[in-house]
């Protein structure tokens, strides 16, 4: 570790003493000091609310990281996909892993103790049928991100999860429409990739839009099903749809039926998300038919 992590780990430590002291004192001065706070009744709220926030830190502070300290993962390979996005790959290191929901997303720590807290929400892209490893698609974006071409295999991973209520699990639509802004792929390729492997005869079409095609990330393996391109930088040969994912492309690419019985499952950046969302609503799906995670993407 670096000495850099050996400070914020440090401070990280100092931080939830010194949480915990001031819970401590306010309960003292609560229940010697306050007029009400020393009736018997009100003394024994107070003690069950301190107990319920020093019950958080020492869960927080100490016990999750104690339980993924003792389930630890190794990064078995770190994959470049395109100019800026990553596929890293972690497995169980003396355990079985978990189970998950196909558009779940985990915590992920690469290279740092569990009691860092240098954590960060990714979705799993891999499906949960195809075994105990995990994989992600990363985007550099942040300090984090920006690194990630630079992990070796071989590097300790800690993972805390699964999360996420982006599952297709008990469904019975007749058809999924998976739509993607950027990285958003990600839980829908595990959505998409559980289908494949669990044998779902339902009708899937992939709406996946990008800026440059150069972002464009596992096509060779979009392109075996029905999937739809749009770019909002074409270049000049560009055959496929130009724009946003937006209410006249969905108006060219899905029927009256798809609107009204098929279910819609999107990630991407918020403003495609409320655009399409809206657009849905207003070509008559129910509500209850239009599943999304939103997450910050230029």
């Amino acid at each position: 570790r670096t000495q850099l992590d050996f400070k914020y780990e440090t401070w990280r430590l100092l931080h939830g003493i010194g949480a915990l002291l001031i819970a401590v004192l306010l309960l003292h001065h609560t229940v010697s000091a306050g007029r009400y706070g020393s009736q018997p009744v009100i003394t024994w709220v107070w003690l069950a609310m301190t107990g319920v926030a020093v019950g958080s830190l020492l869960s927080v502070y100490l016990l999750v990281p104690l339980l993924q300290k003792a389930r630890p993962w190794r990064v078995t390979s770190v994959t470049q996909l395109t100019s800026e996005q990553w596929e890293l790959t972690v497995k169980p290191e003396g355990h079985r892993g978990f189970d998950f929901k196909a558009g779940q997303f985990v915590w992920l720590n690469v290279g740092h103790s569990p009691f860092s807290m240098k954590e960060n929400p990714f979705s799993i892209c891999s499906a949960p049928a195809s075994g105990a490893e995990i994989t992600f698609m990363i985007r550099e974006l942040g300090d984090f991100t920006r690194t990630i071409g630079q992990v070796k295999p071989g590097t300790v991973a800690y993972l805390d999860g699964p999360y996420g209520n982006l599952s297709v699990e008990g469904r019975d639509e007749p058809g999924i429409a998976l739509i993607a802004g950027g990285v958003g792929l990600a839980p829908l390729l595990s959505i998409l990739r559980q289908l494949r492997l669990s044998g779902d005869a339902r009708k899937v079409r992939v709406l996946y839009g990008n800026r440059v095609v150069d972002q464009i990330a596992n096509r060779d393996e979009l392109n075996a099903d029905d999937v739809v391109y749009g770019l909002s930088e074409p270049p000049e040969a560009w055959a496929g749809e130009t724009g946003l994912i937006d209410a006249a492309l969905l108006d060219r690419v899905l029927s009256e039926t798809e609107f009204s019985e098929w279910l819609f499952v999107m990630c991407g950046p918020r403003g495609m998300m409320d655009g399409v969302e809206d657009h849905l609503m207003s070509r008559g799906t129910p509500s209850h038919r239009i599943l999304s995670e939103r997450f910050n993407y230029d």
